[in-house]
């Protein structure tokens, strides 16, 4: 399906299973996984809208539980864009072979790639302080204390790091697109697990972990100014460090 066919449908499915009136539907931020559109409605309101198209190897029931973790951290006071359901009360609509789910679209927002500084530290660690809090009472779990090495596990990092990388030395990716960038990633990762490893060596013997985000990168923090305008792309609740999931954030370089 082309682009422009998609995007017809994904208007289809916002009028009829949304209740969305839309005047425009346009291509959004790449996905990793997904297509992703911005549409706007005739009341001026914005969406941003994930298409999962039918071949993509996605689990929806995660999808589902992933957007839900997000609205049990919305009801407890973090900035996480609402969740728009279909009339139905579905949190993700299917139609025309497409299954889109549908959020407010968060304006004027960059995000947190390349570093923090100034105000935004303090901004950043008390919303992540207030997530953290709102899901350590998640039904999936308690926290609980864990091996402080179960953490990250070096050794088996390293054998998925060399399996992809020997993957893209047998087939190049095109120059310049996600693949090569996803293959740079690895490799920087990769010349990083030396210092990974002797930085585990300094915690203590056990951890606590209790459900979290799960993808708590910089680009799923978007900011204004000084503020954290929103937490975006949770995943679907599990167990880790929650010390791990801000080191995620602090250990973000700023552009040198």
């Amino acid at each position: 399906m082309s682009s422009e066919a998609e995007a017809m449908v994904v208007a289809g499915i916002l009028a009829l299973l949304n209740r969305i009136a839309p005047t425009a539907v346009s291509q959004g931020p790449a996905g990793t996984a997904t297509r992703n559109y911005l549409a706007e409605d005739r009341e001026g309101g914005r969406w941003f809208v994930k298409a999962y198209p039918r071949g993509t190897n996605m689990d929806m029931d995660r999808e589902r539980q992933a957007l839900a973790l997000g609205e049990a951290a919305r009801r407890a006071g973090v900035s996480v864009p609402a969740v728009r359901r279909t009339v139905t009360g579905e949190m993700i609509a299917s139609a025309g072979g497409l299954s889109v789910s549908v959020t407010q679209y968060i304006a004027d927002a960059e995000t947190a790639e390349g570093g923090l500084s100034g105000g935004r530290w303090a901004a950043v660690g008390e919303t992540v302080g207030r997530l953290h809090r709102a899901l350590a009472s998640h039904p999936v779990g308690p926290p609980h204390p864990v091996a402080a090495r179960a953490v990250c596990d070096v050794a088996r990092a390293r054998r998925r790091l060399e399996e992809l990388l020997a993957r893209c030395a047998a087939a190049p990716p095109p120059r310049g697109g996600f693949a090569a960038w996803c293959a740079r990633t690895a490799e920087q990762r990769r010349a990083a697990l030396p210092e990974v490893a002797a930085r585990l060596e300094k915690l203590p013997a056990t951890l606590m972990t209790q459900v979290v985000h799960g993808d708590l990168a910089s680009p799923n923090l978007l900011l204004r100014g000084e503020a954290v305008a929103a937490v975006i792309d949770f995943r679907p609740p599990s167990h880790r460090s929650a010390a791990w999931e801000f080191g995620r954030i602090v250990l973000d370089r700023a552009p040198s």
